[in-house]
């Protein structure tokens, strides 16, 4: 691969890079930053041994690390990777509360997740009834809240299991009380990219 082929690699997926994060409000990163978590995005060929596109690593609260493959899917992986680090942030703040108790609410009676069941996903079923946006949601909270944002943060139009009384919808607006609550720089009275469903 040539020099110049590798910069229009970079340049293509900074130029995605800078469009999501415009997503977010003015000083939302900053905030994460000055509580004493920063952040670094690696873009990177391959996550070996994984079969992932992205990895969060957030052991290390004060430098937590994104890491990204190469993909169509860029913008899902980032703002999926994003919520991770999000909620790193929010569970730190929170704590000894986890956003966890209030989002296992949610989900079916005795369900227990790392146990999965199709007839729960709104994928590959399409039915507006269920709880997860997909199998890989069914892994654990973090999982289904970071599949349930990724979606979320890069669609178009209002998918009809995000219409209130479903469940998802609960889980939505669950995820955008959380946030807003743990962010000084989100404005009540302003409808942010991951409340837009729900208003």
């Amino acid at each position: 691969m040539l020099i110049r082929d590798i910069v229009n690699i970079v340049n293509s997926f900074k130029f995605s890079l800078d469009n999501e994060l415009k997503k977010y409000p003015t000083g939302f990163f900053k905030e994460i930053r000055d509580y004493g978590m920063n952040v670094t995005i690696y873009l990177v060929k391959d996550i070996p041994n994984s079969g992932i596109a992205g990895l969060t690593n957030s052991q290390f609260y004060s430098n937590v690390v994104i890491s990204i493959k190469e993909s169509l899917l860029f913008e899902k992986t980032l703002n999926h990777e994003i919520m991770h680090y999000i909620d790193a942030y929010l569970n730190s703040k929170m704590y000894p509360n986890t956003v966890e108790t209030e989002w296992n609410m949610l989900n079916p009676t005795g369900f227990v997740y790392g146990v999965f069941d199709t007839n729960y996903d709104y994928f590959p079923t399409q039915n507006n009834n269920a709880y997860f946006f997909s199998n890989y949601s069914q892994t654990n909270y973090k999982e289904d809240r970071a599949t349930l944002f990724e979606d979320i943060m890069t669609r178009a139009y209002k998918r009809p299991c995000y219409t209130n009384g479903y469940p998802l919808y609960s889980k939505i607006k669950l995820l955008a009380e959380q946030i807003d609550a743990g962010f000084n720089t989100v404005n009540s009275d302003t409808i942010e990219y991951w409340e837009m469903f729900i208003v």
